[in-house]
């Protein structure tokens, strides 16, 4: 749900890029040979045009002079110190990509912690199950065989069964509270 939200969002800001693109574009005004008023953001080939300004434009825009208009700016000081999370007015979009990426690192770290935990917890209630399981073989009684260092099977006689049951009981004590 939270990946589809971040799609959405994704989608509608990449679209409003690409329209604030389209509206910034140029358009240009030229009359026919008839006296009718032509618009279009291509210039046609061997017609006098002029270009106008698009209707998203700004009315008033500051009048730069020309002389402070050629001069390369000088990097302005940074006169706060604060992080520009913490700094007021809106975030950019920088600064909530950031935040963004942010956020999708933190779930992913605690959805793996959560993955891992959940692998631990399973593989412990395996290893109490077959030692339950094991108690119950050895107090049902029977013949119960063993493996040797050879690999040869063997079975064990009723101190060995007893004393395998008293080490499994042990385990189930200490490891599965």
């Amino acid at each position: 749900m939270l990946f589809r939200a971040v799609y959405v969002r994704s989608l509608i800001i990449t679209a409003s890029v690409c329209f604030a693109a389209a509206a910034v574009a140029e358009v240009y005004t030229w009359k026919d040979a008839n006296g009718q008023v032509h618009y279009s953001d291509q210039p046609p080939a061997n017609v006098e045009v002029k270009p106008t300004k698009p209707s998203g434009a700004p009315k008033y825009a500051p009048a730069i002079p020309e002389a402070a208009a050629s001069q390369p700016r000088a990097a302005e000081p940074k006169t706060d110190s604060k992080p520009l999370a913490a700094q007021s007015g809106p975030k950019s979009w920088q600064e909530k990509d950031l935040e963004l990426k942010q956020q999708r690192a933190a779930q992913q770290e605690a959805e793996t912690k959560r993955q891992q935990e959940q692998t631990k917890t399973d593989e412990k209630k395996r290893y109490c199950d077959g030692l339950r399981s094991n108690i119950a073989m050895f107090e049902r009684g029977g013949r119960i065989t063993s493996t040797n260092p050879n690999g040869e099977r063997v079975y064990l006689d009723d101190t060995q069964v007893k004393q395998e049951a008293d080490r499994a009981r042990g385990q189930l004590a200490r490891d599965c509270k």
